[in-house]
């Protein structure tokens, strides 16, 4: 195996390990949230439900926003590679890159954990809104969104291989 190839499926391996790492704190708050209901006494009144649809629609917006983000921060990060990272005509080093260092993957990490943590956000408003109230379905509802939407930024080796020309 080339030690190019290798490089790339490393990275794409760890680029992964976050993702995953990105879901199970989804699940964390999850199971914070239901727990700190449970714990929630019965004499503490509701919050304003006001104040509820307002942090579940942002929350959910968040969720959603992170679709068209990512593909709008992927044909950016595509349309810049080409012209932005033009080998360097360093006779010493000719497979040298002439962007500086780490800024090759600069565009491919933002096109794929800025629409997560969007995500990520929608389940904090969830577990904002079980801190709050003490009503799980918005904290349901929120994770699993969030969850829903994280699954379909799941980092392909197509794309990344695309983008780490």
């Amino acid at each position: 195996m080339s030690e190019a190839k290798k490089t790339d499926n490393d990275e794409l391996f760890t680029t992964r390990m976050l993702f995953m790492a990105l879901v199970v704190t989804v699940v964390i708050y999850l199971f914070l949230g239901l727990y700190m209901a449970s714990q929630r006494s019965a004499d503490e009144g509701p919050s304003s439900p006001t104040v509820n649809y307002v942090l579940a629609g942002i929350g959910g917006l968040m969720g959603l926003a992170s679709l068209p983000v990512r593909r709008f921060m992927i044909g950016k990060a595509e349309k810049s590679l080409p012209s932005e990272y033009q080998p360097s005509m360093d006779a010493a080093n000719p497979h040298e890159s002439g962007a500086p260092a780490g800024q090759e993957d600069r565009g491919f990490f933002l096109a794929h954990f800025l629409p997560l943590a969007m995500c990520e956000s929608a389940a904090i408003f969830g577990l904002v809104i079980a801190f709050l109230s003490g009503e799980l379905i918005y904290l349901y509802a929120l994770c699993g969104l969030a969850i829903a939407m994280m699954a379909f930024h799941f980092p392909k080796k197509d794309l990344y291989m695309r983008m780490s020309k």
